[in-house]
Order: structure tokens, then C-alpha cells, then sequence
């Protein structure tokens, strides 16, 4: 069973045979994006640079942020114990 939904606002969510996903909609570019009239929250797909942006009310962000720093190594182990005492020769 495969079941259609899309709004007026450009949400489309399309069911087909997993029965999973949704569409964002897209824009070739977000330099070309719409800046008035757009809902803070807003998501576009960038096909160019393949990203996901979202509107913050003023400007197009990306909707991911950057890596974070690397976290300080954790303390050295404990030692193993001992083998045993090989054979004398």
C-alpha cells in the first residue's frame, strides 16, 4: 500500500513499499532561496552542495554544525600480570 501526502507549503511525504521517509523540498541553490515570507524552521535540500539547510528567520543556515574538538585521552591501564617462568636450558 503506498499512501501520498503533500501541503500547500511544499511537505511532501510519500509512503511507497519500506513503508519509511520523507521529501524535503529543494532548490538548485541556496543563494537563490527565499529570505521573506519563509517560516523560521524551514528545511531545503541544496542539490548543488547536497545539504540540508534550515531557516533561522533571517538567513539560510546548514542544518548540520561543524566537528567538534577531539576529547582528552583517558588514563593508562592497569598493568598485566606476570607469565609464567620459562623452562631452563
Amino acid at each position: 500500500m503506498s499512501i501520498k501526502f503533500s501541503s500547500a507549503d511544499g511537505f511532501s511525504f510519500e509512503s511507497g513499499t519500506s513503508g519509511k521517509g520523507f521529501e524535503i523540498p529543494q532548490i538548485a541553490n541556496i543563494s537563490l532561496a527565499p529570505v521573506i515570507g519563509v517560516a523560521e524552521g524551514t528545511l531545503l535540500w541544496d542539490i548543488a552542495a547536497k545539504q540540508i539547510y534550515r531557516f533561522t528567520g533571517s538567513i539560510w543556515e546548514p542544518g548540520s554544525g561543524s566537528a567538534g574538538t577531539s576529547g582528552s585521552s583517558g588514563s593508562a591501564g592497569t598493568s598485566g600480570s606476570s607469565g609464567s617462568t620459562g623452562t631452563s636450558g
